[in-house]
């Protein structure tokens, strides 16, 4: 995870390639301590009934999530997408067959440069967040990218040296961590002195 107003990293997981990152954000959720009112952003990858109960169910906490083709979405009205923005409901018939109640969001369209795309929130009212706040934080989002490409290119971790894996863990964690303490002293070196 990273933080969007500092752009630092916040906390991670690591694990095999073929981990899902779903699961790291939920072990994070439950094991982590988040800021107040915090919003957690992501990409299409991010969705599901399962992680977005985790996030709602951390006092005040809220998500923004790009939503795509692989959402089911059920609908207050008749017709989201005829419709528009609105509110909808994530409901998967296992949840509806075990009881657990559905989840009460937003559907919103928006335009990032020339792309369309619908965003999902579990913010309700325009008001607390809107599409220019949508798109502002959406493009915040994409700071975790490049710093993705700071550790492969500019610490030059695209090529791991250990060769036994429990000491390639350890190599990538202390990887990040360096990265982060260098980020987090060139921060620290625009904050004017106040002496």
């Amino acid at each position: 995870m990273w933080h969007m107003g500092l752009r630092l990293p916040w906390t991670w997981r690591l694990g095999p390639s073929n981990s899902s990152e779903r699961d790291h954000v939920k072990e994070m959720l439950e094991q982590e301590g988040f800021p107040k009112n915090a919003l957690f952003c992501g990409d299409a990858g991010f969705v599901g009934y399962p992680l977005w109960s985790a996030i709602v169910a951390i006092p005040g906490a809220n998500f923004l999530v790009r939503v795509g083709a692989n959402v089911n979405l059920l609908s207050e009205q008749a017709d989201v997408k005829k419709k528009g923005d609105g509110i909808v409901l994530c409901w998967p018939k296992g949840q509806m067959d075990s009881g657990a109640p559905p989840l009460r969001l937003r559907l919103v369209h928006v335009k990032v440069g020339k792309t369309k795309m619908w965003m999902l929130t579990s913010v309700l009212a325009p008001t607390r967040l809107g599409k220019k706040q949508i798109i502002r934080f959406y493009k915040m989002r994409w700071g975790i990218e490049v710093e993705f490409r700071g550790l492969k290119q500019t610490i030059d971790r695209h090529k791991l040296r250990s060769r036994n894996s429990d000491r390639l863990l350890v190599e990538l964690d202390w990887s990040i961590r360096g990265m982060a303490y260098a980020e987090l002293l060139a921060l620290r070196e625009k904050i004017p002195s106040t002496k």
